[in-house]
């Protein structure tokens, strides 16, 4: 009743003797009011996200999205991710013939964060792959663009379905390996791609991260480099992204499809071009039961001996996305899906594990579920070590 004390109050004020004039002012006094309740509704809003059960998608199916992120665009939250729906574990290593080759880059969309939409395949059919996809909204030219390993793009208007970009693109590293593309586009509008790459004899290294600055359209590199290397090698996953004006890049030990997961090691800086800090023990590696361990060491094919060396949650990381609220760390929980036989350790061993292929033939890789875990900071700035959430909530947009 107060409220309807207080329009009234408005439209006397509004209307006095001014007429017309004092009508419109009136209307657009409610529609303020009326912005401001949808606007405080909308801030109420709470997500809930469960690790402890897969998410499914609304046909009640496993979401088969890996390696992806989230992208947050006129109230729709875009789920991008590898798509390997019906591979098993024996067709991971990309042998598939044709256009069946997994995975693919699929997208799901959802509003509130917890019922998602299957909105199918992003690109046409084709014979290759894409893996670890990367997608982001470029505000200044009003499109999605997508990148993943090997360095295709692809951009889009309404964020489900892409056109590629014909060609690959090159960082500055000629004949080398690349995957793992992150993007990331700093206030200026400046882009900004880390990646992981190995020269084709690996006599200069092996799965090593560096950041290259992008074209002012976002889509290629510029192949200037604005890092260097980072110190450790055989890693993988790298993500680049921004908090309280520092800049912070993670990656973890290689992991092929491997059950017991990988670290999450922290590097800042109060610019991107750098100079790049490891977080300072203890942990270094915010994923790693070991606190005093740089790097948690692991194993791309098999736990580690040494317990203490593997990861606080067995999943392997590849995203730091924006989600309402928070930065979310978001990873893929291999080898956890149904059907799957627990004595294997990888997908990647070659030739593959007997107890890999034996038994496997139920087990499918887009079954695996994944693992979303928001990160916190102290007031430093560090990142915290992670630990297992079977759930926690977000603060919608």
């Amino acid at each position: 009743r107060p409220c309807c004390h207080h329009f009234t109050d408005f439209k006397t004020a509004a209307m006095g003797t001014t007429g017309e004039l004092g009508s419109r002012a009136f209307v657009a006094v409610l529609l303020l009011l009326k912005l401001a309740l949808v606007r405080n509704a909308n801030a109420g809003r709470v997500a809930t996200i469960r690790n402890d059960v897969p998410r499914l998608d609304t046909q009640g199916r496993i979401v088969d999205a890996h390696s992806g992120n989230i992208v947050y665009h006129n109230g729709t939250f875009f789920l991008y991710g590898e798509r390997y729906g019906n591979a098993t574990g024996m067709d991971y290593d990309w042998v598939l013939p044709g256009p069946n080759q997994a995975p693919k880059l699929g997208v799901y969309t959802s509003t509130d964060l917890e019922h998602w939409e299957d909105r199918g395949l992003c690109l046409p059919p084709s014979n290759s792959t894409q893996w670890i996809p990367h997608v982001f909204y470029d505000k200044t030219y009003g499109r999605f663009v997508a990148w993943w390993a090997g360095w295709g793009v692809a951009t889009s208007n309404d964020g489900v379905a892409f056109t590629p970009l014909p060609g690959v693109r090159r960082p500055r590293l000629e004949g080398w390996r690349v995957a793992g593309p992150h993007i990331f586009i700093d206030d200026d509008d400046t882009g900004y791609v880390i990646f992981d790459a190995s020269p084709p004899d690996h006599r200069q290294g092996n799965h090593m991260v560096s950041i290259e600055r992008l074209s002012p359209d976002h889509l290629s590199s510029t192949k200037v480099n604005v890092s260097g290397f980072f110190p450790d090698e055989f890693v993988e996953g790298p993500t680049l992204f921004k908090h309280n004006g520092t800049y912070y890049a993670t990656y973890g030990t290689c992991c092929c499809a491997c059950r017991e997961g990988s670290g999450l090691v922290v590097f800042t800086a109060s610019s991107m071009l750098g100079p790049w800090q490891r977080q300072s023990a203890p942990h270094s590696d915010v994923n790693c039961k070991n606190a005093n361990a740089p790097i948690c060491p692991g194993s791309a094919y098999a736990p580690s001996p040494n317990p203490v060396d593997n990861p606080m949650v067995p999943a392997q990381g590849y995203s730091v996305s924006v989600v309402g609220d928070k930065l979310v760390w978001m990873a893929n929980r291999w080898l956890q899906g149904e059907h799957n036989n627990p004595k294997c350790t990888n997908l990647c061993s070659r030739p593959a594990l007997p107890e890999c292929t034996s038994g496997q033939a139920l087990y499918r890789v887009g079954k695996d579920p994944t693992y979303w875990s928001p990160l916190e900071f102290d007031p430093d700035g560090r990142v915290l070590p992670l630990s297992w959430l079977d759930s926690f909530e977000i603060q919608l947009p």
